[in-house]
């Protein structure tokens, strides 16, 4: 592959990503948004954009996880755990998907943060 078809960007959250799909689409930079009822098209040349669960499977020379800070993962506005065991195994599962979603890239990584990283990070 050549060109940006190569590259994935995977938003953590759904708000940061109508952020950054905003601000592609101003920067005139073409975009495809993988959806679970939409296959990927390989012959897309440009960014293509998804979240971490869309892409198990996929592979693509470079990925971008964006907005990977400390309020955005672990999402823990996903429940209310009653004891550490429940948020152990909720924190464990979220780490798996973050590293699925790494492991995509064959050529390399590039992860951004505003404000703290993510404590699954560090």
């Amino acid at each position: 592959m050549t060109g940006a078809a190569g590259i994935r960007s995977v938003p953590v959250g759904r708000r940061y990503w109508e952020r950054r799909k905003e601000g592609h689409r101003n920067n005139q930079i073409d975009i495809f948004e993988i959806k679970a009822n939409k296959v990927d098209d390989r012959s897309f040349n440009g960014v293509r954009i998804a979240t971490m669960h869309r892409i198990k499977g996929l592979e693509f020379h470079y990925i971008f996880a964006v907005g990977v800070n400390k309020r955005a993962l672990p999402n823990g506005a996903r429940g209310d755990f009653s004891d550490d065991i429940s948020l152990e195994e909720f924190e464990m599962g979220e780490k798996c998907l973050l590293h699925v979603a790494l492991t995509r890239a064959r050529t390399g990584v590039y992860m951004t943060c505003y404000g703290a990283m993510s404590n699954l990070i560090v």
